[in-house]
């Protein structure tokens, strides 16, 4: 009886289990952003470099980034939830508190959250009271902005202006003054490895003046 009583004393009881509940179940989350950020710098090499870490079919890639984005949104919701939690609790003035604010003729909300007690409170409560609500507004946008799906269709065709000897098996050069004096492969070579939209210049546009 005397053990089960002691064990009972060191298992909170009230907001401090709900807190350890929470503190519990951030940790996981916590751990879980904490490795993806190493395994992103690990593969890229710099915390500055975005990380293609999912490559698929549009419509695979677009229903993976639907799901995780939901995960996310999930995620810092319920961070939001534990901040909220944490901000109710500072708010609430203790035994103490109430006594001394009684002594000099002052007095608190109870049972709501209220700027008044912020102000009345510990210099420690309110810079902790203010950290959870700078961090907790803008948490939404900085979490759905981390990831993002990028639709690479437009590497599979290009759009260049030749002459018709091209068509030819022809070589030709780019358009306009440039540094750059090369003689482009032939439209055959293109074709090995990529599908060209040609625009002649056989017939040019005629353009109209007022």
């Amino acid at each position: 009886m005397v053990d089960r009583k002691l064990s009972r004393q060191w298992i909170p009881s009230g907001w401090r289990r709900a807190a350890l509940v929470n503190i519990g179940l951030l940790t996981i989350p916590l751990l879980s952003l904490v490795g993806f950020l190493a395994a992103s710098i690990s593969a890229t090499g710099d915390v500055r470099q975005s990380w293609k870490f999912y490559t698929a079919e549009c419509s695979r890639t677009t229903a993976a980034d639907v799901f995780l984005h939901l995960l996310i949104n999930g995620l810092s919701t319920a961070i939001l939830a534990s901040s909220n939690f944490f901000m109710q609790i500072l708010n609430a003035p203790t035994r103490n508190d109430i006594n001394v604010a009684h002594s000099k003729g002052q007095w608190f909300d109870i049972g709501i959250s209220s700027l008044h007690n912020i102000f009345r409170l510990s210099c420690f409560k309110q810079l902790a009271w203010f950290c959870l609500l700078l961090t907790s507004i803008p948490i939404h946008v900085l979490f759905n902005s981390f990831m993002f799906e990028i639709d690479s269709r437009m590497d599979d065709f290009h759009i260049t202006i030749a002459t018709p000897s091209f068509l030819k098996e022809g070589s030709y050069s780019l358009p306009g003054a440039g540094l750059m004096t090369d003689i482009l492969p032939s439209s055959s070579e293109w074709n090995q490895s990529k599908s060209w939209y040609i625009i002649s210049t056989e017939n040019p546009p005629v353009f109209q003046t007022n």
